[in-house]
């Protein structure tokens, strides 16, 4: 999923968490930090390259083998968070970083880790060979966005995401 696709998908379920679940009011603020949650898991794409750990050029960059990308690490935070920043905190936490991950593992060839630590094995809903021939990069995510199964849920995510913005906040 692109930024766009996490960021709608992030920004529509913590703002139906606030209004349907904890019963509380949408602020620009809130919108903001649900922004920043919906691409928290891919912070760690930025750190590999931040410590050289990966640079551009080389092979693809795997973060989804990352302990980053895993249910049991955002399922920790998300007891942490909760235990300094209260149950609102703590459930949007949960809930929008979940979503990242579940819409990591939508109509992609290599999905995240869903049972790490115990199994390495990476599972996708809707599995679509996306690499084929080795693309990667700008040429992936062209081959990925032309695809209507990946194009049109991220379309609706983000528009869905910015409506709610509009009409709730």
């Amino acid at each position: 999923m692109t930024p766009f696709g996490h960021i709608g998908g992030g920004v529509v379920v913590g703002c139906l968490a606030e209004k349907l679940i904890l019963k509380g009011q949408l602020s620009p603020a809130k919108v903001g930090i649900m922004v920043l949650l919906s691409i928290l898991p891919d912070l760690d794409s930025s750190l590999a390259v931040l410590f050289k750990m990966w640079r551009p050029g080389q092979e693809k960059l795997n973060h989804h083998d990352y302990f980053s990308h895993t249910p049991i690490f955002y399922l920790l935070l998300s007891v942490v968070i909760w235990l300094i920043g209260g149950t609102e905190m703590g459930v949007l936490f949960l809930l929008i970083t979940f979503t990242h991950l579940l819409l990591d593992s939508w109509a992609t060839d290599d999905g995240i880790m869903w049972l790490w630590p115990i199994k390495r094995e990476k599972y996708s809903i809707f599995p679509s060979n996306l690499h084929e021939g080795g693309l990667y990069g700008t040429r992936y995510y062209l081959r990925y966005v032309g695809k209507l199964q990946v194009s049109i849920p991220e379309a609706v995510l983000f528009v869905a995401g910015v409506l709610l913005v509009i009409f709730w906040v």
